[in-house]
């Protein structure tokens, strides 16, 4: 790539090299297409920030939420993935990815219903079922669409550039989830010492979802390929025909077990740090901005590493280095909370890296032909995966809540124990299922 070409896409985000031979789109088509879609996810991260993670716990815990409710609410989206199966059999009958994306993306508007639950006259056992049940709806629509939106950018960006252009992408979402995270997280501390947390949550949602809108008009814009395949499969085939490929199988069953990795503790890493360590939302935040502030630094990085090197490489590495980050709430106590600050730039450092390579190498498994079927397969397994162990995860937690033992110095509690059964299973994916990454 010419000087001229490299100034161009670090002004513009999106790389210039595009030849009529990497689409059936003109280049300028492609170009402006990759663009959008980088505007977008910007847009698209004010939500997903707002309305995950620790910003949910929380909300969860003013609704009265207990740790099953907790886990199952973090993990509605895995649970539902199923549904991309669904997904999937409209991609091939309907033969479009853009109007199913589009459509589905008006999924983050439920979160309007979600910002009026405090304020209703309900019960608690009331606004958790209608919490869960809007939950539901919103990822419902969400995961119909996700399928396509993957598929639909599989065709859009080129192949030689989905390292650069995903790490480009990437970058400018954890720089607005950097902002966001710090912005919400001393806007909460700040309504919570007015005892208006109620009212705090309410703007946020609001904010998150009139930013969700304008990303929905920026998708309806984006350029579609055609599609280059429509294989007219019955919807049990769609279910079936992915198991009969020797090396997605193989991946795809390390990816579940790593994904119940993950459920055993994701959810309730922020329960642990509000309920007993009493971390203010705004520490929460400055975690999670430092980490957003090392990915601004990383994924450009990974992305220029994984077009050389190749995404499996990258994948190898970077999960050897997120192994270990469960430990680090184990050991962090009020008087160590250094320890969480290191934790959020190894964060920074490895999970960019892993996260993009992960996408990419479930892209060079799939062959073109059905392959909405394989991508709809792999999140449903991966989800069940990852929302079992989640649920699992709330229950031993309750079982726990008066349990401790000793470890070494250390007394373990049961969100530090479900981080403790995390780490290993991280490290058995390695173990296991090397050759499968």
């Amino acid at each position: 790539m010419n000087y001229l070409a490299r100034a161009r896409t670090l002004i513009s985000g999106v790389p210039y090299d595009i030849s009529s031979d990497d689409s059936t789109l003109a280049p300028s088509e492609v170009r402006a297409g990759l663009k959008l879609s980088l505007i977008e996810g910007v847009f698209a991260q004010v939500h997903i920030t707002v309305t995950a993670g620790a910003f949910l716990t929380g909300f969860a815990l003013l609704l009265g939420a207990g740790n099953i409710t907790l886990g199952i609410a973090a993990a509605i989206p895995f649970l539902i993935q199923p549904l991309q199966l669904l997904g999937a059999w409209l991609i091939e009958r309907s033969g479009t990815r853009k109007k199913i994306t589009v459509s589905g993306s008006l999924g983050r508007a439920f979160w309007l219903l979600l910002l009026l639950l405090p304020y209703l006259p309900l019960t608690t056992n009331q606004r958790l079922v209608a919490l869960v049940i809007t939950l539901l709806c919103s990822h419902s629509l969400l995961t119909l669409c996700s399928n396509a939106w993957i598929h639909w950018m599989t065709d859009l960006v080129p192949p030689r550039l989905r390292g650069r252009y995903f790490g480009i992408r990437n970058t400018a979402m954890a720089a607005c989830a950097m902002v966001v995270n710090a912005g919400a997280g001393m806007w909460l501390d700040h309504m919570r010492t007015l005892g208006r947390t109620r009212d705090g949550y309410a703007l946020l949602f609001g904010v998150a979802v009139l930013c969700a809108a304008f990303g929905t008009t920026l998708l309806a814009r984006q350029p579609e390929p055609p599609m280059q395949s429509r294989v007219q499969l019955p919807l049990a085939d769609i279910f079936r025909i992915p198991w009969r490929l020797p090396n997605f199988r193989r991946f795809m069953i390390a990816m579940i077990v790593w994904n119940m990795a993950l459920g055993t503790a994701a959810s309730f890493f922020g329960a642990h740090a509000l309920q007993v360590l009493h971390i203010p939302f705004t520490t929460l935040a400055m975690f999670d901005v430092l980490t957003s502030a090392i990915s601004l630094l990383s994924l450009p990085l990974w992305g220029r590493i994984a077009d050389r090197v190749g995404h499996r490489k990258v994948l190898l590495i970077c999960t050897l280095g997120v192994i270990g980050l469960p430990l680090n709430w184990v050991f962090a106590t009020p008087a160590t909370m250094w320890i969480l600050y290191v934790n959020a730039i190894i964060s920074g450092i490895w999970w960019p890296g892993l996260l993009l390579a992960q996408s990419n190498r479930l892209m060079e498994q799939v062959p073109n032909e059905a392959r909405g079927a394989y991508l709809a397969l792999f999140a449903a397994m991966t989800g069940l995966g990852y929302f079992m162990a989640s649920t699992l995860a709330g229950g031993l937690a309750d079982l726990l809540a008066n349990v401790q033992w000793s470890l070494g110095p250390l007394t373990v509690n049961n969100y530090q124990t479900l981080f403790i059964i995390a780490a290993l299973l991280r490290g058995s994916v390695v173990v296991f299922w090397r050759k499968a990454l």
